[in-house]
């Protein structure tokens, strides 16, 4: 499941995604107001987490809790 980014008008593929909000019904193949993200990554490619940083001050993602979990 894909969550749908309208400020940027993009998608964000995470991991884990919970949603609670009703008006995420009305589409299947994406959600628009998840309430949890979580992400597993590798050490090595923390670089990225850079990028996910800036996408998480974006306002549709501002309501959601985000949890990393370090793959070993």
């Amino acid at each position: 499941m894909k969550a749908h980014i309208e400020a940027r008008n993009c998608f964000y593929y995470s991991d884990v995604m919970v949603t609670c909000d009703e008006r995420d019904r009305e589409h299947d193949t994406y959600k628009c107001f998840p309430k949890l993200i979580i992400e597993g990554y590798l050490e090595k490619y923390s670089f990225f987490w850079e990028w996910q940083r800036d996408l998480k001050g974006s306002s549709l993602l501002k309501a959601a809790k985000w949890q990393l979990i370090e793959v070993p």
